[in-house]
């Protein structure tokens, strides 16, 4: 076979072009697979997003609950100011009505505690499963989420 400069010899050259038909295919289709499965897991990743925001704020609001579940009579009055002293059973047991209260809420009660007697601190917990089952994610996640509150006077 005779080389010539910036000629291709009609002999490398293929004509029969049958062979290279529907090569493209399985190409296309494992691209849309792969887009498919990213948005499915964009999905999963916003509701696992939106769920740890909801249980936050369930645990603020159960805290908020716990730190307002002071014994008016026990109300101590320091110089100008009223002292609250909360305690560890009226804390928890006003966050266990609370969460009673919620509907359908899949939320459950970790610790509800005062560490000074001043602070309500409430941990929840839910699982949360994904929408649309995606192979390479998890079938269900725990999300933890604390809140503290405090009883200022304003």
């Amino acid at each position: 076979m005779r080389m010539t400069r910036g000629r291709i010899p009609a002999s490398v050259v293929c004509t029969d072009r049958s062979s290279e038909r529907g090569s493209l295919l399985p190409l296309i289709a494992g691209l849309g697979a792969l887009v498919l499965a990213f948005a499915l897991a964009a999905i999963d990743i916003a509701a696992l997003y939106s769920e740890r925001s909801r249980v936050q704020a369930i645990a603020d609001s159960c805290a908020r609950v716990g730190a307002e579940s002071f014994d008016a009579a026990a109300l101590d009055l320091v110089g100008d100011d009223l002292q609250v002293n909360l305690t560890a059973n009226a804390v928890t047991s006003s966050v266990r009505l609370f969460l009673k209260s919620l509907d359908n809420s899949r939320v459950t009660l970790v610790s509800a505690r005062t560490p000074d007697g001043q602070t309500a601190q409430v941990t929840v917990r839910s699982r949360w499963q994904p929408p649309i089952a995606v192979p390479f994610l998890p079938p269900a996640i725990e999300v933890v989420a604390t809140g503290s509150a405090r009883l200022e006077r304003g």
